[in-house]
């Protein structure tokens, strides 16, 4: 005759549940054969007063989803006092990109109260010069004094562009006018030819 080890939860656990430090608790069920096991379950409800004072004040405790404003980078850049709240934490967005992503060198974050926005300098390898990374929001315009005030920089100076979903494009500011490089399937046609005049 072959038997199936099912469980059975009973309407109340065992023994009282054990909590820990995630907020989970353990709770002792018996099996149809009498055997004692410890499953995790969630605790539910509110907590109790004295969970509430191991916590501590619910002013001190950070809202869920907003570590990044808790971050040292963040509160440093915002002890700069240049530039709003948007542009800082996209200046922090491109930080963590730099830094955590396209792991970039000496990486620090200044104010510029000419242009009241927070730079980022670093360097892309170890070894290379320094570049200045201009963070601003995809929908935030330019004028042209701006971009003057920009250029007038002796740095290379990378434009950030970040996006409301976190998306990030660099573009490469240039003073005066640079020639695009051809499309590709231009310069294809031009070496088909080429071989052409050759075969002649």
């Amino acid at each position: 005759m072959r038997t199936e080890n099912r469980l059975t939860f009973p309407t109340e656990p065992v023994g009282p549940p054990v909590t820990s430090g995630c907020g989970c608790a353990a709770a002792e069920v018996k099996d149809e054969f009498g055997k004692q096991r410890v499953f995790p379950v969630q605790i539910l409800g509110n907590m109790t007063d004295v969970e509430k004072s191991a916590e501590g004040p619910d002013e001190e405790r950070p809202p869920l989803g907003n570590w990044m404003l808790q971050h040292p980078k963040y509160e440093e850049m915002m002890a700069l006092q240049v530039g709003d709240e948007a542009q800082v934490y996209c200046a922090f967005l491109v930080y963590l990109d730099l830094t955590q992503v396209r792991q970039w060198h000496d990486v620090s974050s200044r104010g510029s109260p000419e242009l009241q926005v927070v730079l980022l300098e670093g360097r892309e390898k170890d070894g290379d010069p320094p570049q200045v990374v201009l963070p601003l929001p995809a929908n935030r315009t330019l004028t042209h004094r701006c971009l003057r005030s920009v250029l007038s920089l002796r740095d290379p100076m990378l434009l950030c562009a970040v996006a409301s979903d976190s998306s990030l494009v660099y573009q490469r500011l240039c003073d005066g006018l640079l020639t695009p490089d051809p499309p590709v399937d231009i310069q294809d046609q031009g070496r088909r030819q080429h071989r052409k005049r050759r075969l002649r």
